[in-house]
Order: structure tokens, then sequence, then C-alpha cells
């Protein structure tokens, strides 16, 4: 599937969001047919970790998504190390330091 957003190119909302680093892609379907993906950015100026779903045939913007511009949902800190915990170690270790884990 090659007709949709990929993650390092969603950058919305601007005003909140700046991108550091897609930790996954989602570009391969998982065990339940989804396609997500996980970013490391900083939402108002603090880290944080990302994820969205992304677009599909006749979506090719994804979800979550504002006025029509594919956007990032911020992962619950109490939910953030099971989001780690499925990354590979290598962004696993990028990620909880940038996160101060």
């Amino acid at each position: 599937m090659s007709n949709y957003i990929t993650a390092d190119k969603v950058t919305s909302p601007l005003k909140r969001w700046s991108l550091i680093r897609v930790l996954e892609y989602g570009d391969q379907e998982d065990s339940s047919g989804q396609r997500v993906a996980i970013a490391l950015g900083t939402w108002d100026h603090k880290p944080v970790l990302g994820m969205r779903w992304n677009g599909s045939e006749g979506h090719a913007i994804g979800s979550p998504q504002s006025r029509g511009l594919p956007t990032w949902f911020i992962t619950p800190k109490r939910l953030e190390d099971s989001v780690l915990a499925t990354l590979s170690q290598d962004e696993r270790k990028i990620a909880q330091s940038i996160l101060n884990k």
C-alpha cells in the first residue's frame, strides 16, 4: 500500500506537535489488521509518545485527522510503558532516554 501519508509526513497540529523520530512506521499490518505508527515528539515542548493509524485504500490520511489533516494523538503516560514494550530494543532505548524513563 503506497497511497497513504507516511508517519514522517504527519506534522499536525503544527502549533503543539513537533516530530523527533518515527519509532515504528506501521508499514505492515499487525495481528489485528491495523497499521499503527508510533513516534517520539514534543507536545507543547515536552517529550511525548504519539500514535496514529496509517491510512488505507480510500482513506489516505488515516486516523486521527482534523479538518482533513492527518494528526497524532498523544499516548497517555500510564500507557507509555505498554506501547514502548512493543518496539524493538533499540527504538525502546532511544524513546526511554528522551522520555526520561
